[in-house]
């Protein structure tokens, strides 16, 4: 069906191929790779990485999710030589673990990474990542991989263990989700609303702290009713902490503010 396309369009700048993606992308060189595979797409970065050129992006899907949120946690192991943790957080450290993997592969090679835009929505997850040749940039992402310890993300455990090793960086580019909120603006689409709203959280989240809150669970873990999103907002931006939405969660917020400032607003 895409040979037949190709011919209606009478284009000559592509070519439909269908063999094993780790045998073509041992024989070619390319500036984009989009790994959309079903399940998880540890076993086609290795050979993107020696595929792609430099300054080119690797697109990635992974909907292995039960594996990387941690219901499964032998297996995250396996596949991604990282602790996950099933938790409210979950979502964002699986993001996190299939983003250092990929960094830990392209480090083999020399080369860094810079996440350009990450996402968790529906059952998938997605990154679009930059990938830059040097032994400079590969130690720099580098910094950006470790394991970090579950007292840190305020859950109702008092276990302290570890999380990871998983991208502890940014995960999105202000300025490329501003490129494509203008494109999406532009543009005739029949998910417009449903895009320009991940984009805007997106875009809100990008400066934003490592991992959320969640207003929900806080309540829990205090014994009291929730307040309003805008009422924690309000309170915490009135004393100079910086706060923010997250696409992780819709009862989620990122902020500087310390733990013992968080608990005073629920009092």
């Amino acid at each position: 069906m895409i040979k037949k396309n190709i011919d209606n369009l009478k284009l000559n700048n592509i070519v439909a191929i269908n063999k094993n993606l780790n045998s073509l992308l041992s024989e070619n060189k390319f500036d984009y790779i989009d790994i959309d595979p079903f399940g998880s797409p540890v076993y086609f970065i290795d050979s993107a990485m020696r595929s792609i050129c430099n300054d080119g992006i690797i697109a990635c899907t992974a909907t292995d999710t039960a594996t990387l949120c941690g219901t499964y946690p032998k297996v995250c192991y396996r596949r991604y030589g990282a602790i996950p943790l099933h938790s409210i957080a979950m979502k964002e450290i699986g993001l996190r673990i299939l983003i250092g993997f990929i960094c830990r592969e392209s480090a083999k090679y020399d080369k860094g990474i810079k996440p350009l835009i990450s996402y968790s929505t529906d059952h998938y997850f997605r990154t679009y990542i930059q990938i830059i040749n040097g032994t400079g940039r590969a130690n720099n992402s580098m910094k950006n991989y470790s394991i970090i310890k579950s007292k840190n993300l305020f859950t109702s455990k008092n276990e302290n263990v570890d999380i990871g090793p998983l991208w502890t960086g940014k995960l999105q580019d202000k300025k490329v989700l501003a490129e494509i909120r203008t494109m999406v603006f532009e543009n005739k689409l029949n998910t417009k609303n449903e895009l320009w709203m991940l984009l805007d959280l997106l875009e809100e989240e990008a400066d934003a702290p490592i991992f959320f809150y969640s207003t929900d669970k806080l309540a829990s873990l205090f014994k009291k009713s929730p307040p309003k999103m805008k009422t924690i907002f309000d309170i915490l931006q009135k004393k100079g902490y910086s706060i923010y939405r997250t696409h992780f969660s819709s009862t989620g917020f990122k902020t500087n503010a310390p733990k013992s400032e968080i608990e005073k607003v629920y009092k």
